[in-house]
C-alpha cells in the first residue's frame, strides 16, 4: 500500500475555520449546485435522525435479558454483518476509490476504534437503562464537542451554536424530566453512557478531521473494521458466549436492521453530511435522536406519556437545534 501524505495533523486552518458557517458547499459550485446540495443535506439529516432515532430501541431488543445476545457479542455480530453487506459495495466501487493516504488511514481508524469502545458502552448500558434515557445521556455529546473544538482550535465555535446547545439540552431536561430519577442500580449504566458520550465526541471529531475526503465506502470499511476491533475483544476477554443458532428472532431482527440501516445507509449519508456541514452543526442531531427514542419508548415499552411539559420541552429543543444550523 502506497501513502500518498505522511501528515498526521487533524485538520488545516481551512477547516477550522468552517465553523463560521453551518453549511460547507464547495465554492467552486454553481449557486444551482449549492442550492441542491443543501437540499440533500437536509434530506441526508432527516434520514439519520428517523434511522439513528430508532437505533436506541433496537439496541435494547438485541440485548434484552432472556433472548438477548451479550453487549460485546450483540456489537461484534452487528459489526461483521455490516462489513459483510459491505462487500458488494466494494466490488462495486473498487475502480473508482484510491487507496487512503496515512493521515486517512489514520484518523478513520482512531474514529473507528473510539467508536467501538462507544458501541461497548452503549450495549452494556442499556442492559440496565432504557434506550430512550440512553439517548437523553448522549445528548451530552455536542457540548463535549464544542469544549474540545474551542480548546484544541479544530473548528470554529460560533457563540449562537452554544446558546443554541445550551437551549436544546435545557428543552431534553423538560422533555426527560421523569426519567432522570434512576434507580441505584441503574447509575453505572448512566456512567457508562457518559463515558459512551465521550468516545462519540472524540471519534466524531477524529472522522471529521481527515476522514471525509476519501470515497465513502472505502471510509466506512476502515472504521468499521476498526470498530469491530476493541468489541470483539471484550467478547473474548469477559468470555461471552452467544447463542448463534437458533438466532433468537427479535434480538437478531435488531442487530440486522441496525446493520444495514444504521451502519450502512445512515452511516453513508454521515459522511456525506460531514463534508458538507460543521463538525457543530451536525453535533445537533443529537439533541433530535432522544425525542425519536422516547417516542420510540412510549409505543413499545410504554414507559413515556406526553405531557404538555413534554410537547414545551420538544418545542425548546427544536429551537436550539435552528441555531447552530443557521447560516452566518
Amino acid at each position: 500500500m502506497a501513502f500518498q501524505d505522511d501528515s498526521l495533523s487533524l485538520g488545516s486552518k481551512a477547516e477550522s475555520e468552517a465553523g463560521g458557517n453551518a453549511l460547507e458547499p464547495d465554492k467552486k459550485l454553481s449557486p444551482e449546485d449549492k442550492k441542491r446540495t443543501r437540499v440533500l443535506v437536509a434530506l441526508c439529516y432527516a434520514t439519520c435522525c428517523l434511522i439513528w432515532g430508532t437505533t436506541w430501541y433496537a439496541v435494547r431488543i438485541s440485548v434484552e435479558p432472556g433472548d438477548g445476545y451479550p453487549p460485546n457479542s450483540a456489537g461484534a455480530i452487528r459489526f461483521a454483518v455490516a462489513l459483510l453487506l459491505y462487500t458488494p459495495l466494494w466490488l462495486i466501487f473498487a475502480r473508482k476509490m484510491r487507496l487512503p493516504n496515512r493521515s486517512e488511514l489514520f484518523w478513520i481508524s482512531v474514529a473507528g476504534l473510539l467508536n467501538g469502545l462507544y458501541q461497548r458502552f452503549v450495549y452494556t448500558a442499556e442492559m440496565t437503562i432504557s434506550g430512550g434515557l440512553a439517548s437523553v445521556i448522549m445528548a451530552t455529546s455536542p457540548l463535549m464537542v464544542a469544549v474540545i473544538a474551542i480548546c484544541s482550535g479544530i473548528e470554529k465555535v460560533r457563540k449562537q451554536t452554544v446558546i443554541g446547545f445550551c437551549v436544546s439540552f435545557s428543552g431534553l431536561a423538560l422533555v426527560c424530566h421523569d426519567r432522570m430519577h434512576a434507580a441505584a442500580d441503574q447509575a453505572f449504566g448512566i456512567g457508562l453512557a457518559l463515558v459512551a458520550a465521550l468516545m462519540a465526541s472524540l471519534s466524531n471529531i477524529s472522522l471529521k478531521g481527515r476522514g471525509t475526503k476519501l470515497h465513502p465506502v472505502s471510509s466506512a470499511i476502515i472504521f468499521l473494521i476498526a470498530t469491530l476491533i476493541p468489541v470483539l475483544a471484550a467478547s473474548f476477554i469477559f468470555g461471552e458466549k452467544p447463542v448463534l443458532w437458533p438466532p433468537a428472532i427479535a434480538p437478531f431482527s435488531a442487530l440486522v436492521y441496525m446493520a444495514v440501516m444504521s451502519s450502512i445507509l445512515a452511516f453513508l449519508l454521515y459522511l456525506y453530511m460531514l463534508r458538507h456541514m460543521s463538525l457543530m452543526a451536525i453535533s445537533t442531531l443529537q439533541f433530535v435522536l432522544p425525542i425519536l427514542a422516547l417516542l420510540m419508548d412510549m409505543f413499545f415499552e410504554k414507559r413515556v406519556v406526553l405531557t404538555p411539559q413534554v410537547w414545551v420541552g420538544i418545542a425548546i429543543v427544536l429551537i436550539g437545534v435552528l441555531l447552530p444550523l443557521r447560516r452566518s
